[in-house]
């Protein structure tokens, strides 16, 4: 809906570029940026962290940029929301498996979780689904480095990196390879 970004204020003033945006998200909040992105056409290029899709977006999808970073657990087996929507993506689009990754990996909390004691608390099924075998710091760095080649390529027009274009044998494993994912509307570059 018009009017949600108003002009920054003077401390901000050519600080933000409001005609290139781009959101991200993790868990619901990657839904939360999908379902922004298929409402707001101001936000350009999208990506969720191991989340689900919910509402319209879920099925019809989107026609901008859109990266998804996930566990290798998470498939369209485990997300039933993801069957509708991964073919309803028609912009380009890339689904990077961080291998021996677990939900939590992708956020603050799989930083710290193993020195606050968490594994001790949670059955090992538990601890891989959500928080994985990869240490928290190289998920983190594998996070930050692809979400900045994706915003980086789609909102600056930088030259696709590595990590996107795949394999990345910094992602593989477990048999997963950073390019893994949806075929349809994928860019070379």
């Amino acid at each position: 809906p018009a009017g949600l970004l108003h002009p920054p204020g003077p401390r901000l003033a050519g600080a933000l570029d409001l005609d290139r945006v781009g959101a991200f998200g993790h868990s619901l909040g990657g839904a939360t940026t999908a379902e922004a992105m298929f409402e707001d056409r101001r936000i350009l290029a999208g990506a969720d962290l191991d989340g689900l899709v919910v509402d319209k977006v879920k099925t019809r999808g989107l026609d901008r940029p859109f990266l998804i970073l996930r566990q290798p657990g998470h498939t369209t087996s485990f997300d039933p929301t993801w069957k509708s929507f991964l073919p309803a993506l028609r912009g380009w689009h890339r689904i990077v498996a961080i291998a021996e990754s677990g939900h939590y990996s992708f956020a603050d909390l799989g930083l710290w979780a193993k020195d606050a004691g968490i594994r001790r608390r949670t059955t090992p099924e538990q601890w891989k689904l959500n928080f994985g075998d990869v240490d928290g710091g190289r998920a983190a760095e594998l996070t930050r480095e692809a979400l900045a080649a994706f915003f980086d390529h789609h909102l600056r027009g930088t030259p696709l990196a590595s990590i996107l274009r795949g394999p990345d044998p910094r992602c593989q494993g477990s048999g997963e390879r950073c390019d893994r994912g949806a075929s349809r509307g994928e860019a070379s570059g």
